[in-house]
C-alpha cells in the first residue's frame, strides 16, 4: 500500500541522516521504538537449544512444571543476551524458560535484515572501512522489510502459534503454570496475551506498547484487559503510558491484585536489558538490578 511505501521512504531516509550517531538513533523512526533506542546487539553466548514445537522454533532452557514464555524483540529469538536472561532465569527459579520464534524468517524481516543493521551500527573489528557504503546500502533496502514484516505480526498470526503450538507442546512436557515475560516487541506480545486466563503472571522490559495502533489494536483497552499481575521495567525514554503513573499502571490499580503489580523506569536507552553494553558500568548496574526484579517477580508470582 502506498501508506506503507511512504513511511518505509521516510525510515530510510531518517537512518541515512542519522547512520553516523550509531545505533541510538538507528531505530528512532521505527514503530517499534522510541526516539533514542539502541539497535542491534549480537548474540551472547546460552546454554539451551533450540527445538521445534508443533512447527515453531523456540528455544529451550531448563524444566519443570512452570514455564515462562518469552516474547523477543523486534530483532528475534537471537537478538543480544535475550538467551542469556532466559538461562538465568531458568537456573536462578528452577523452572522452564521458552522462546518460541513468532516472526517469520527468524525477525521482522528476516535475520538477514538484522544482519545488516548489525553490519553498519555495531560492526565486527573484521569490516574495512571501504566496505562501509555497501552495508549501508544493504541496511538501507533492508528497512521497508523490517516495517511489513513487523505489521505481519498481529495477534491474529501470532495467537495461533502460541496457542496451537507452543502451549499444547510444553503441556506435553510436563509444564502446568505459565508466566510471560517480554523485550520491546515482546513487550505487546505479553500484554496482549496477558487477557488470556492462560498465564498467571507478566513482566515487560522496555515494553512497546505503541506498536498497539500499528498491529490492529486499541491500547487503552489493550492495558484493561489485562487479567495477571503485571511488572513493567520502562527506559525514561518510553512512552509515558509504559512508566511509573502511566496508562499501565492505572489500568492495574483497578484490578484486585495490583499491590502486586510493579512499575519503574530506568535512565537508559530503550532496549537496555537485553541489547545494552555492559561495558557501561550505569548500564550494567541497572541490567543486573533488572534481572533480580525478574526473579523476585517470578519467585512470588509464578
Amino acid at each position: 500500500p502506498l501508506s506503507d511505501s511512504l513511511t518505509s521512504v521516510r525510515l530510510c531516509l531518517t537512518l541515512r541522516e542519522h547512520s553516523s550517531l550509531g545505533a541510538a538513533q538507528a531505530m528512532a523512526a521505527h514503530d517499534c521504538c522510541p526516539p533514542g533506542a539502541l539497535g542491534p546487539a549480537a548474540e551472547a553466548p546460552s546454554a539451551g537449544r533450540m527445538e521445534d514445537l508443533n512447527g515453531v522454533p523456540c528455544y529451550l532452557v531448563g524444566s519443570g512444571p512452570r514455564c515462562i514464555v518469552v516474547g523477543h524483540d523486534l530483532f528475534g529469538v537471537n537478538s543480544g543476551r535475550t538467551k542469556a536472561i532466559c538461562d538465568i532465569l531458568a537456573a536462578r527459579l528452577g523452572c522452564t524458560v521458552a522462546v518460541p520464534s513468532f516472526f517469520s524468517g527468524g525477525a521482522a524481516g528476516g535475520e538477514g535484515a538484522s544482519a545488516s543493521l548489525l553490519r553498519v551500527l555495531d560492526p565486527a573489528p573484521s569490516e574495512k572501512w571501504y566496505s562501509y557504503p555497501g552495508r549501508l546500502g544493504a541496511m538501507l533496502w533492508s528497512v521497508p522489510g523490517i516495517y511489513r514484516g513487523l505489521k505481519a505480526v498481529n495477534w491474529a498470526a501470532i495467537r495461533p502459534k502460541l496457542y496451537d503450538s507452543v502451549l499444547p507442546a510444553l503441556k506435553i512436557r510436563g509444564v502446568e503454570r505459565f508466566g510471560l515475560l517480554g523485550f520491546c516487541w515482546g513487550g505487546w506480545l505479553t500484554t496482549r496475551a496477558s487477557a488470556e486466563p492462560e498465564f498467571v503472571c507478566a513482566a515487560a522490559c522496555h515494553p512497546s506498547l505503541m506498536l498497539a495502533s500499528t498491529l490492529g489494536d486499541n491500547e487503552v483497552a489493550l492495558c484493561n484487559a489485562v487479567q495477571c499481575r503485571t511488572m513493567f521495567l520502562a527506559s525514561t525514554g518510553d512512552p509515558k503510558n509504559v512508566r511509573p503513573g502511566g496508562l499501565m499502571q492505572q489500568a492495574m490499580e483497578a484490578k484486585a491484585f495490583s499491590k502486586d503489580c510493579h512499575f519503574e523506569a530506568f535512565p537508559q536507552a530503550h532496549g537496555w536489558v537485553n541489547r545494552g553494553d555492559l561495558a557501561n558500568e550505569e548500564l550494567k548496574r541497572d541490567y543486573e538490578k533488572s534481572v533480580e526484579l525478574l526473579v523476585g517477580f517470578y519467585q512470588k508470582h509464578l
